[in-house]
């Protein structure tokens, strides 16, 4: 159940 914030969410995909 990952429901994070849009902020967290984006963080992990920014983290190439």
């Amino acid at each position: 159940m990952e429901d994070q914030s849009p902020l967290e969410i984006m963080n992990k995909q920014a983290s190439k």
